[in-house]
């Protein structure tokens, strides 16, 4: 018969012991005791915003790939491994480099992969710590950054790689595509869409372009959203020769912004606009469809003339936008739109969340499943340290996360530490990826740790509109390749010009104020 010892939940099994049953006996008793001594070892309830210590040392791993290095984004992986790239830079100096790591369930480098877990790309590719990554159809690895070129500028750089880490020498020119724009070509966003396009948004800067009523000069620079085939060529049907800008107000204006992709697979480009010369800006919100033809979005605020900045924008699954901002006090705002660019009263107040965290330099968002939002960064002066925070649905602080809805979590790296980009894994974790500054020794370093989700991870999270419940690739050696670990430089010619310029029109009116911040035509501005 079966009788419970009633404390602890235990259950123990007694049995009669017959002829021909002893061994039976001996196996059930076996049973039951290694169930007890299994209940018996000591555990620990992870609560949200606690950190994982299955994972590295004490849920915390420090990677230093070659001197000075920069993780900046991150994909879990189908089964548990998780994928981390950025910006490294040997400590002698001559240049930056792109660099990726794989990181087995337990925080160990993945030494299948690439070199002993990782992978560089010897030659000036990364000026900048924007690189990106994510996944094309085929199980691909694509990377987007800068690439510099003679005369100190950059292009878009667009890389392949296997998924065993090796260069993929068919795409592009061996396994790089670069587009020349302007002078400055800075890469913000990598998405792929459904159909296994590939876009990339950021700015295009073309320096000493214009002069203002002082005579100083002055570098215009345009939003730009490139569209790719599967293979690395330009899409020729989106805009024009595969390059849309969102040009200026004028030639004293900048525009910055990234991307997003919406459910039915429009690109949304959220920015903002500034005239260095009059010290004014706002925000700006457009979407972009197939063809490259764009629509003005309206957008509108609670009143604060100094929010600026776009630091990320990401899209739930319901086709609402959600947009971090920060001000020029270095406050930061989120902010939810409907997908008509109206503001969602549902969230927050009239739309806007306003909290007291200075999120610097490169904060960003993640939604998950639930609608949920994750808040990255670093919080306060350059000695600051790793910081999350967590939002529900209606935009409300989570206070059951962390302390009172924020953990902090320091690396003790011997300098700043910043978090730059967040992932969901399906067994309700959450990792955040990040690098701390120079810590005076020529030396930093990916930081990755890994903390409990709660009740709202482990469902999946939103990823351009669409839930995906696990990452699209397998961590496992996958296709081969040959050995793409010296890698020459390499030039694409330019991209087809001239480029698709959307006039700028209406009037300057600063983000802040109660009327839609496009001209009453609705063109640009």
């Amino acid at each position: 018969m079966r009788r419970s010892s009633g404390g602890g939940g235990l259950v123990l099994w007694r049995d009669v012991v017959r002829t021909g049953r002893i061994g039976s006996a001996i196996n059930d008793r076996r049973a039951a005791l290694l169930y007890v001594l299994e209940r018996l070892e000591p555990r620990v309830l992870l609560s949200a915003g606690d950190l994982d210590t299955t994972f590295g040392t004490g849920g915390k791993v420090l990677t230093n790939l070659t001197g000075l290095d920069a993780a900046t984004s991150a994909i879990v992986l189908s089964d548990g491994k998780l994928l981390v790239a950025g910006r490294v830079t040997p400590p002698d100096g001559g240049g930056s480099w792109l660099g990726l790591a794989r990181y087995n369930v337990d925080g160990s480098l993945d030494t299948t992969f690439g070199d002993g877990g990782m992978t560089i790309v010897q030659e000036d590719a990364a000026g900048t710590d924007y690189v990106k990554i994510a996944l094309d159809s085929d199980g691909g690895i694509l990377a987007s950054t800068d690439v510099h070129r003679t005369g100190q500028m950059s292009d878009f750089g667009l890389f392949r790689f296997n998924s065993d880490g090796q260069i993929d020498e068919s795409f592009g020119d061996n396994g790089l595509v670069r587009t020349d724009v302007a002078t400055w070509d800075v890469p913000l966003t990598l998405d792929v869409l459904s159909d296994g396009k590939i876009v990339v948004g950021g700015s295009a800067r073309t320096t000493g372009y214009g002069v203002d009523e002082n005579g100083r000069s002055n570098d215009k620079t345009d939003g730009v959203v490139i569209k790719y085939n599967a293979d690395g060529t330009l899409d020729s049907g989106f805009g024009d020769g595969g390059i849309v800008h969102i040009a200026p107000a004028s030639d004293m204006d900048w525009v910055m912004g990234r991307t997003a992709i919406e459910p039915d697979g429009t690109i949304l480009f959220a920015g903002n606009t500034s005239n260095l010369t009059a010290g004014t800006g706002h925000a700006i919100l457009r979407q972009i469809d197939s063809n490259g033809d764009i629509t003005s979005l309206p957008f509108g605020n609670p009143g604060d003339d100094n929010l600026k900045g776009v630091k990320d924008a990401k899209v739930d699954t319901e086709g609402r936008i959600v947009l971090l901002l920060t001000s020029s006090d270095g406050s930061s705002h989120l902010a939810r739109f409907n997908s008509d660019g109206s503001l969602d009263d549902t969230f927050g107040s009239g739309g806007w969340v306003n909290n007291s965290f200075a999120l610097n330099p490169d904060a960003s968002i993640r939604i998950a499943a639930d609608g949920s939002i994750v808040l990255a960064g670093q919080e306060g002066n350059e000695e600051g340290v790793f910081t999350l925070s967590h939002y529900l649905s209606d935009g409300s602080l989570d206070t059951s996360f962390g302390d009172n809805g924020v953990v902090s979590t320091a690396f003790n790296s011997g300098h700043g530490e910043v978090v730059r980009n967040v992932v969901f894994t399906d067994d309700g974790k959450m990792v955040a990826v990040g690098h701390n500054g120079d810590n005076r020794e020529h030396e930093s370093k990916f930081l990755i740790a890994r903390y409990d989700a709660g009740d709202w991870g482990g469902s999946g999270e939103a990823v351009d509109g669409q839930i995906v419940e696990t990452p699209q690739l397998n961590g496992g050696d996958g296709s081969t390749s040959e050995d793409g670990s010296e890698t020459p430089a390499v030039s694409l010619p330019k991209a087809a010009s001239p480029f698709s310029l959307v006039p700028a029109g209406g009037d300057e009116t600063i983000f802040g104020k109660d009327q839609d911040l496009l001209g009453a035509s609705g063109d640009l501005f």
